[in-house]
């Protein structure tokens, strides 16, 4: 198996944003791992011809690496042409979207925090703002906005799903138990409410 590996750093204001995209390559598959600051934000394999190089392979590699470097970059510009513009918009929710898309929670919060304490009303931004907390591990904080949201008018599976991994990580089986079924009782489809549903329960006979 061989390695290669490319190292970039990107930055916004004082922060320092590491890239690295890793290319493990056997026989006619290569991985590539594309991390920003260790976390992992892009895991994909491809399979290839034999007769493909590594000199090849690599090349799609780096160009795997400047399509996210490029796209990170594009969200960095939005961001200070926002800022600069006083945009309070739909497009806020739009960008917070992006940074948690590439795992940059928060900076999702940084842009998100602000704007729906003004537009407490914005429901999509609350949604987004609770599931940039949830991606940092601050479970109290996220289930605070979802439940806002289930307050409120805007009742969909996901809101539901998303409070109900709240009360799954904080340990409260019974609020994960009725989370998970009222997503499930909107859309009978929702595959990851099921396995929940179901870790709930294993959880709830453990402690």
């Amino acid at each position: 198996m061989a390695f290669f590996e490319i190292s970039d750093t990107h930055s916004l204001k004082s922060h320092h944003y590491d890239l690295r995209t890793t290319i493990a390559v056997e026989k006619n598959a290569v991985l590539f791992l594309y991390l920003r600051d260790d976390q992992v934000l892009y895991s994909a394999t491809r399979f290839y011809a034999p007769e493909i190089s590594d000199s090849e392979k690599k090349q799609l590699a780096l160009n795997v690496h400047d399509f996210y470097k490029r796209q990170l970059a594009k969200l960095f510009y939005y961001t200070k042409k926002m800022r600069q513009n006083a945009i309070q918009d739909a497009r806020v929710d739009l960008l917070a979207r992006g940074y948690l898309k590439y795992g940059m929670a928060q900076e999702a919060i940084a842009l998100l925090e602000p704007f729906v304490k003004k537009y407490s009303h914005f429901s999509t931004a609350r949604a987004t703002l609770g599931k940039a907390y949830f991606e940092t591990g601050d479970f109290k904080t996220a289930r605070v906005h979802f439940v806002q949201l289930l307050a409120g008018k805007s009742i969909n599976a996901e809101s539901c799903f998303y409070f109900g991994l709240c009360e799954y990580h904080l340990r409260n089986c019974s609020g994960a138990f009725r989370a998970f079924t009222r997503a499930i009782a909107i859309n009978k489809r929702f595959g990851a409410a099921y396995f929940y549903l179901g870790l709930t329960l294993l959880l709830n006979f453990v402690i």
